[in-house]
C-alpha cells in the first residue's frame, strides 16, 4: 500500500505518468497500474485523464493528498479515517 501511495503522491506532484516513472525508477506502465490499483482499493478516480500527456487530480484526489499526513514518508491515516463508512 505505501508503494501505491508514493507513486499517487508523486504523480501528483509531477502532474504526469511518464515524470513519475523517470523519478521513482520503475516503468510508466508500473505507475499506471499502482494507481488503477489504488483507484480500484479506494473505489474513486483520483485522476482525470485527458490524454497520455495531460491529467488533473479529481476533487477527491487533491482531498485524498491532503489526509495524507507525511507526504515524505507515506504514513497515511487509516482508511476509515478517509473513506466515510459503509454502515
Amino acid at each position: 500500500m505505501l508503494t501505491l501511495l508514493h507513486t499517487f503522491i508523486t504523480v501528483y506532484e509531477k502532474q504526469s505518468f511518464s515524470k513519475a516513472a523517470s523519478l521513482l525508477f520503475i516503468s510508466q506502465p508500473t505507475v499506471s497500474t499502482h494507481i488503477n490499483r489504488l483507484e480500484t482499493l479506494i473505489e474513486t478516480p483520483l485522476f482525470i485523464r485527458y490524454n497520455k500527456n495531460r491529467i488533473e487530480p479529481t476533487e477527491f484526489g487533491t482531498f485524498f493528498t491532503m489526509r495524507i499526513p507525511s507526504r515524505n514518508h507515506c504514513k497515511a491515516e487509516p482508511a476509515t479515517k478517509i473513506l466515510p463508512s459503509s454502515a
